[in-house]
């Protein structure tokens, strides 16, 4: 039987802020670093974003994290109804309603991606209400929550193991998108353009 051991969230993990460059100055703006706000956790992993700053945005009000970062919002209406988090899976800059959950040595990043949506609704419950009903999880809340860890090998054979699950969705849903586009173009090729 594996041993799992509790831990005080902030002692095993790291949060960083993020920030937004000046909207103003046009040389921090439309480069090729992605921005990540929270409209774009729409997605388990990101890969792409609705905007993307310069290298001197990205030096410039935000900060820069690594591939395989955990970004979570702690701030923003969707938290009413949802826990918005995913991975970058490129290096991005992220806006301050995001955290990025940084992990000690002795935690698997995925993991603890698969740990956050375990616990989605109880997380979610540590938010309160900021200006115009807006929701936030204050950092100290957070950090304070209690994170339940198994031996570093357990936790990387469970993340190998729902990872695989979801790289598995992930080209699926590649496929059908693919599958979708070709039927739509055969539809429009038959019934539009009348060559069959």
């Amino acid at each position: 039987m594996v041993q799992w051991t509790e831990y005080r969230f902030g002692d095993k993990v790291k949060l960083l802020s993020g920030g937004t460059p000046s909207k103003s100055n046009s040389e921090y703006w439309d480069g090729h670093i992605p921005w990540v706000s929270t409209k774009d956790l729409v997605t388990d992993r990101i890969y792409v974003t609705k905007d993307y700053v310069t290298e001197i945005g990205a030096e410039n009000g935000t900060r820069r994290v690594p591939a395989e970062t955990i970004l979570l919002s702690v701030r923003g209406m969707r938290l009413a109804n949802e826990l918005p988090i995913s991975m970058a899976m490129r290096d991005v800059t992220f806006n301050q309603d995001l955290k990025a959950v940084i992990p000690d040595d002795d935690v698997d990043n995925r993991f603890l991606f698969y740990w956050f949506k375990g616990y989605a609704y109880e997380i979610r419950g540590l938010a309160d209400e900021a200006a115009h009903g807006t929701k936030r999880i204050q950092t100290d809340r957070l950090q304070d929550y209690t994170l339940c860890l198994p031996p570093i090998e357990t936790q990387r054979r469970i993340a190998a193991i729902l990872s695989a699950y979801d790289d598995l969705i992930e080209n699926n849903t590649r496929r059908i998108k693919a599958l979708e586009q070709a039927a739509h173009d055969l539809y429009r090729e038959w019934f539009v353009h009348f060559r069959f």
